[in-house]
């Protein structure tokens, strides 16, 4: 197991002290993409999931609702250019995919020496993180309506960036880097899950950090992050799983994908039935529990692990519901989550999900809005990511309420 973790602070972190600033070098780094293209973030807005309520905007928000984000970032260590000058041996050059070693494979793009560079991309990702559809286009002022809850994929810059910026915004954060990181096989620094949370709104009560295992005891290379929360103005306790699954399409990959949803599901299962008064209030069989990652797995392919998620009680009489944030069963065809184009190859699938044990006998959570995705018109030719967009992978976006 080798990995290789970013600890030195990063210069441009160390001359920001206010959220002004923060939105004043998103703004500087947006003017220096535009002079290319038009490098304005696509607009989101929040979509009612209520039946009956057709209204694009959030609801009178209650004392139990909060707002949470799911999205994978594109690692640094995933997006280098040909000339990069990595800080560490090669960890294995065996295992390093030479159709993706240049911009990660996304040599189509336009300029990627610019849309790409990390540098000012790593701007542009912290701008998706505080694009709150409620927020309006930053101005002089800066808006605070954030996230309450955070979940990233594909972080290698946690220590250095996102964690003391985030700091700033009021945010605490969690980050397990994979045991084999890709990244790790390039020279570069692990990537792994991310989870952090808006301090005004959530106490952290308890967290668990673990590595999947594959039948044979041995540890996969896909990890997860289990964290315990109190929702401070509700006083109820909420847990939280953020995960990342096995890569790559295939039957092969399926099955090992199922087996990590299995033990996923078995330890917030055993949370749920946990009857442990510190880290619980009410019935032990009604906590609220979210599940949000990169499951890399498309609910509408044959076999996909995503269905053992959503049909799991079907499976198991004494299991929870799980509900899917999104309509997903059956997803509409405008929807995804990833839209590239890598080489000559393009492809749009679902593959970033958020789950919840709300309703139908389960915990006392509901999703009353999930954020849309662009439509296809506004995307540009290239799809994602690109000067609009800094990922391959769209944020998703939902607000809870606890009943």
């Amino acid at each position: 197991m080798t990995i290789n973790i970013q600890e030195s602070p990063d210069k441009e972190v160390q001359g920001i002290s206010s959220i002004k600033d923060i939105y004043e070098k998103i703004k500087h780094t947006e003017s220096i993409q535009s002079q290319y293209t038009d490098a304005d973030l696509y607009e989101r807005k929040w979509i009612s999931r209520l039946q009956g309520d057709q209204s694009e905007t959030s609801s009178t928000l209650s004392k139990g609702t909060f707002s949470a984000l799911q999205f994978n970032t594109l690692a640094q260590g995933l997006s280098l250019p040909p000339d990069h000058s990595p800080p560490f041996k090669l960890l294995n050059p065996s295992a390093v995919d030479t159709t993706k070693s240049i911009y990660g494979g996304f040599t189509e793009i336009p300029h990627p020496e610019i849309s790409l560079d990390f540098q000012l991309r790593k701007w542009r990702l912290l701008e998706v993180l505080l694009s709150h559809p409620s927020n309006t286009k930053a101005s002089n002022t800066p808006q605070q309506n954030l996230f309450d809850i955070i979940s990233l994929q594909e972080v290698d810059h946690f220590h250095d960036f996102f964690q003391p910026i985030l700091k700033i915004l009021g945010y605490q954060g969690i980050f397990v880097p994979k045991p084999n990181s890709p990244c790790a096989n390039s020279g570069w620094y692990s990537d792994g899950c991310a989870f952090f949370w808006n301090e005004r709104e959530f106490e952290l009560l308890h967290q668990d950090l673990f590595t999947y295992k594959d039948p044979d005891g041995n540890n996969y290379n896909q990890v997860c992050i289990v964290a315990t929360m109190k929702h401070r103005k509700s006083d109820e306790i909420v847990v939280f799983a953020v995960t990342h699954l096995k890569s790559g399409k295939g039957t092969k990959q399926e099955v090992t994908r199922t087996k990590q949803v299995q033990q996923l599901l078995e330890k917030l299962e055993s949370i749920h039935r946990l009857d442990n008064d510190s880290i619980q209030q009410g019935s032990k069989e009604n906590i609220p529990i979210i599940i949000m990652g990169d499951f890399n797995s498309d609910i509408r392919e044959e076999e996909s692990c995503v269905q053992h998620i959503t049909f799991h009680k079907e499976y198991n009489k004494n299991s929870q519901s799980w509900k899917s944030a999104y309509q997903i069963t059956p997803p509409d065809d405008s929807f995804y989550t990833t839209w590239k184009t890598r080489g000559p190859k393009t492809q749009k699938r679902v593959i970033d999900y958020i789950f919840h044990n709300g309703g139908d006998n389960g915990s006392n959570i509901s999703c009353t809005h999930v954020m849309d995705v662009p439509p296809e018109e506004s995307l540009e030719p290239t799809k994602l990511p690109g000067f609009k967009y800094p990922s391959d992978h769209l944020s998703i976006g939902a607000i809870f309420e606890i009943k």
